[in-house]
């Protein structure tokens, strides 16, 4: 959501929030070479997000 929003930014010539907002994400990822980068999940944390919900079928 982060990155898509200092992209929107980014579309609009603000140059300076969405350098901000990409560096904050570069500081919060997880680099393993394995792994490349990603970023921990806030499950642990107790976020929930709509995206995170399991889905009934409708019949």
């Amino acid at each position: 959501m982060q990155a898509m929003i200092a992209l929107s930014l980014h579309r609009t010539d603000d140059k300076t929030t969405p350098a901000a907002i990409i560096k904050s994400l570069k500081e919060n990822a997880i680099i393993k070479e394995e792994m490349g980068m990603y970023w921990k999940e806030y499950t642990e944390s107790g976020r929930y997000y709509w995206y995170q919900a399991l889905l009934k079928p409708r019949r």
